[in-house]
């Protein structure tokens, strides 16, 4: 993983109070994009919470929909649901961690040696501010990226670097 990411929810400024969680949404449309960790965590709380899943094919229209009181919230990853609001006066993130994602490269099986590669260059990137510089010019850094960056370097000592499992390569809520 090189980025970790929260899944947020996205209400019109009018609703701040009133939707904060999914609960909250109850019988209420949210959009998302389809074969993401957002769309799984809607599919569960559709049976939870009665939720109508609403699913986009690209990560502008549900909050053009949402501006437009078409779907009630949005639910996706803060760094799409930062650019919603930034493009859509009247929206604002609410501040509620729903589930936490990260990023990653996705190879072929047999391509170990470009893996291994990639590996270690995001790793530097990582130890000499490379990677930090880049996420700060494109407004994406934010507070959680110095615990991933000392799992990932081996330089938290009560967590080793962490591995993705390619069999097992699925975001998962926690």
């Amino acid at each position: 993983p090189y980025y970790e990411f929260r899944e947020v929810l996205t209400v019109r400024s009018a609703d701040r109070d009133r939707f904060r969680t999914l609960d909250d949404l109850r019988g209420r449309r949210v959009a998302t994009l389809g074969a993401t960790l957002a769309y799984e965590l809607l599919l569960k709380a559709e049976s939870e919470h009665r939720i109508q899943p609403v699913v986009y094919e690209d990560d502008v229209h549900p909050y053009s929909d949402l501006a437009l009181g078409r779907v009630d919230a949005v639910l996706l990853d803060q760094v799409l649901a930062d650019r919603g609001v930034r493009r859509n006066p009247g929206l604002v993130n609410q501040d509620t961690k729903l589930a936490v994602g990260h990023y990653v490269g996705i190879l072929a099986p047999e391509n170990t040696a470009l893996r291994d590669r990639i590996n270690g260059i995001l790793r530097q990137g990582m130890r000499d501010g490379t990677l930090e510089a880049i996420f700060r010019r494109w407004d994406m850094w934010n507070d959680d990226q110095p615990a991933l960056y000392a799992r990932m370097t081996g330089n938290d000592p009560t967590t080793a670097p962490a591995t993705v499992d390619p069999a097992a390569a699925r975001l998962s809520t926690r």
